[in-house]
């Protein structure tokens, strides 16, 4: 996760969305956050939109804050 963090930060997107699948299954919020952000930061606007449908249909999001941070990004 920190590998795909710090491509992301470098933006080195494509790097990092490829880094992103050797995150495991318990980091899966984590994984599909940065991913729906990468997407986006990409122009594959589609696929952030299913990243972050997963996650809000997956994954109870707790709070506004983490709703903010989310909706912000769409």
């Amino acid at each position: 996760m920190r590998q795909a963090y710090c491509l992301y930060r470098s933006a080195r997107f494509a790097e990092a969305l490829g880094a992103l699948t050797a995150v495991p299954e318990e980091r899966a919020v984590a994984r599909l956050q940065l991913q729906a952000q990468l997407c986006y930061r990409m122009g594959r606007y589609a696929d952030a939109i299913t990243a972050y449908s997963e996650l809000f249909q997956k994954h109870k999001v707790r709070g506004y804050v983490g709703l903010a941070n989310r909706l912000a990004n769409v």
